[in-house]
């Protein structure tokens, strides 16, 4: 391939155009640069492809260069251009479009439903995975993208009533999430097969495609597109909205009638009726899957001449192992057996003994240093925070929180709804403990406002409309049947926000004896990459000193521009999270698990190396100790999902369900499952990959055993392991406590 002019996603560009253009499979070459690899049994005459900036010419070789899949290289090659098949498959199937930016997702044209102002739109998506050497697997994933069913334009119509206007507005605001400094992603639909992702930035007020320019080499943004998009329906007088996008350096006008919000429904807890959409059960995952697969497999088969297997892929014996669950050890000598067989009612009997165990004086250990006391914030006095709601409030924390410590608890009631005045009143006094119930409706950015104001403080949250909702179902029940259903979840509300403020004063509602490793360490990086933690578990028999350790802290990190944390400062800092156990003796751990949130990049794993060596230096590692690392991707793009197929029925699997993949270091582990999930819910799994000489098998057993402590919702487990859950918790804290707001 020769071309004048060289940019770093040509090769990208050239796949995609000749896929779109030829139907020809192609892929950047491993074997040498400016080369393309194409699947194809003749010799090929290609004519020149030309895009805004340059032109290539393309040069047949004639040489066979791929013919099997012995080494890595090879197979991740056929794993690419059975991606561009895949990809190719969607384009020509009728009724899917993509977002520009991805290849691996496609979307219904017709929206499966709408609710409250928002369209659900079906998506299927797939991602190639090796398994082991001689083959290669395809994964599918079904969901749903949602979009507002008004476009800008609607939003933004000055023909509306003053008071439609600006409440449409407020609806567009709080759509995007604005109150959390959210600009909004947007659809740019320009009737293509490839719709693309802008950012919002503000309305056009008063400005329209005739009168907004000049556009590139155009007068204005009509005459724009008329030249670009001749059969788009544009008309001059059609308002414009400026948006973002990410390979231009500054916001740029488009027609406000090709734009949709894509509504983040996690985010927004006015869509509750679209709740049931955002999950999915197994039965209906495996009917799309096998769906998607139908819609493809011509076209992978005839383009690569691959075997593909007639059913699912189904591990063998000795590929899947169900996971033992430890034993859980709580105060007063009380205990949780594991399941003595793999059955439902065994798990059940598992995770919901727990909660029993707590109460009554069952917590495992609560430092004699801290301070029991604790501040409880609520609003004022009102129709709906009433009096008696206040009491029965701060009377059932109490008793819960007494419950499991099984000693007196002082708290210390507020009344405050404003968030400013809640940071004055709290300030005076030291930093300390409190649970907050804050208004989300009338102040939606209080959440950053207090995490921002009350910084050194640990806060458990509570939304005002959450408590109200609860006492008001509790006391306005019809029947008796609804009488106990709303006093047990009331009651599961207060027992949880006690143990969240107990878990943020560094309790320890259960431990387990000991598992594969004497301690756990995790490494993660923050949304942002302005910060990284690191949490540390140190749990092993009662007879070594320490014997239970939780450690977790955060710091700066300077360059925020990579997800890699600089290899010295990583270093020291791993060296550092030790030194936080002041005892006078500290027996060297035998064996340490580290588990790096979303994989080592770059130079890390020398900083790591350097790390261990380090506490080997200072006593805190034996010298023989066993050090396992494992990158863990806790929401893999790979999509990887699993069932149990009776033949009747699609379930979910047990908790503990492990699939080691043929390749010898990935392992697929399912840490939550059909005993504490819900029906309509598919378990999702994380996958871990083991680095160096760490064994799959051990880290995913000690993986498992870590899930189990669960202190914020004992009737279940972490979907990972809790020094990974407590470290991006601790990150989240970290930025909401620099993050203002937006009233």
């Amino acid at each position: 391939m020769q071309s004048a002019v060289w940019q770093a996603d040509l090769l990208a560009a050239l796949c995609s155009i000749l896929r779109r253009r030829e139907g020809l499979i192609a892929v950047a070459s491993p074997y040498g640069d400016h080369e393309l690899l194409v699947v194809g049994r003749q010799p090929l005459t290609l004519a020149p492809v030309r895009g805004r900036s340059w032109q290539a010419n393309l040069r047949d070789q004639g040489e066979a260069l791929l013919q099997d899949w012995k080494t890595e290289t090879e197979r991740n090659l056929i794993g690419a251009l059975a991606g561009q098949a895949l990809a190719l498959a969607f384009e020509r199937a009728e009724g899917y479009w993509r977002l520009r930016w991805s290849t691996r997702q496609w979307y219904r044209d017709q929206s499966e439903a709408t609710e409250a102002g928002v369209e659900v739109v079906s998506r299927i998506a797939f991602a190639i995975q090796a398994i082991g050497e001689s083959g290669i697997g395809i994964a599918f994933d079904a969901g749903h993208l949602f979009r507002t069913a008004r476009t800008v334009d609607d939003f933004l119509d000055p023909t509306l009533r003053e008071v439609e206007r600006k409440k449409r507005r407020r609806e567009f605001d709080r759509l995007r999430a604005r109150s959390e400094r959210r600009k909004g992603t947007m659809l740019y639909d320009t009737g293509r097969s490839e719709v693309g992702v802008c950012y919002f930035e503000r309305f056009g007020d008063g400005e329209t495609c005739d009168s907004v320019g000049p556009v590139l080499n155009d007068r204005c943004l009509y005459d724009y597109y008329q030249h670009k998009y001749p059969d788009l329906p544009i008309s001059p007088e059609d308002r414009v909205a400026y948006v973002s996008f990410r390979d231009l350096p500054h916001p740029v006008p488009v027609a406000a009638r090709l734009l949709r919000l894509r509504v983040m429904i996690d985010k927004e807890r006015s869509c509750s009726r679209l709740a049931g959409f955002k999950t999915m059960p197994p039965s209906r995952r495996k009917e799309e899957t096998e769906k998607a697969w139908e819609i493809c497999r011509a076209t992978i088969e005839a383009k690569l001449g691959v075997r593909f297997e007639e059913q699912l892929w189904r591990p063998s014996e000795r590929e899947q192992e169900l996971l033992p669950c430890p034993v859980l050890q709580f105060g007063s000598g009380r205990t949780v057996d594991p399941p003595q067989v793999p059955t439902l009612d065994e798990y059940k009997r598992y995770y919901e003994e727990r909660m029993r165990r707590l109460r009554g004086g069952g917590l495992y250990r609560f430092e004699p240093s801290v301070e029991r006391r604790l501040f409880v914030v609520a609003p004022t006095a009102d129709s709906k925070w009433s009096d008696e709601l206040q009491k029965a409030f701060l009377d059932d924390v109490g008793a819960t929180l007494r419950g499991f410590v099984g000693a007196p608890f002082a708290l210390v009631p507020v009344r405050e709804g404003d968030p400013d005045r809640i940071v004055e009143t709290l300030s005076r006094s030291e930093p300390g403990n409190a649970v907050v119930v804050f208004d989300d409706r009338t102040t939606p950015a209080a959440y950053y406002l207090l995490a921002h104001g009350l910084a050194g403080w640990r806060l458990k949250r509570l939304t005002r409309s959450q408590v109200e909702n609860k006492w008001s179902a509790r006391q306005h029940a019809r029947d008796q049947k609804a009488r106990r259903k709303a006093e047990r979840r009331w009651r599961d509300m207060i027992a949880l926000s006690a143990l969240d403020a107990l878990d943020q004063m560094e309790a320890v509602p259960w431990r387990i004896p000991e598992f594969s490793y004497e301690g756990c360490l995790a490494i993660d990086v923050a949304e942002g990459r302005r910060y990284f933690g690191m949490s540390l578990l140190i749990c092993r028999r009662e007879n070594r000193t320490p014997s239970f350790l939780r450690v977790t802290r955060t710091w700066p990190k300077g360059d925020h521009q990579h997800e890699a944390i600089n290899p010295e400062i990583l270093r020291d800092k791993i060296v550092e999270l030790f030194t936080a156990y002041s005892g006078m003796e500290f027996a060297p751990l035998g064996s340490l698990l580290i588990l790096r949130d979303g994989g080592q990049c770059r130079d890390e794993p020398r900083g790591i190396r350097e790390g261990v060596g380090g506490l080997r230096e200072e006593g805190r590692l034996a010298r023989d100790a066993t050090v396992h690392v494992v990158d863990v991707h806790k929401r893999t793009a790979k999509h990887l999902r699993g069932w149990e197929n009776t033949g009747k029925e699609c379930m979910n699997v047990l908790e503990g369900q492990a699939v080691y993949l043929p390749d010898g270091r990935t392992a697929v582990v399912w840490c939550t499952g059909r005993a504490t999930l819900p029906p309509h819910v598919t378990a999702e799994p994380c996958m871990l990959v083991a680095t160096g000489e760490a064994d799959i098998r051990r880290a995913t057993r000690g993986y498992f055993a870590l899930s189990q402590l669960n202190y914020s919702s004992p009737a279940k487990a972490y979907r990972c392991a809790q020094p990974l859950h407590e470290s991006d918790a601790r990150l989240q804290q970290r930025v909401a406590e620099d993050t203002r707001g937006v009233k």
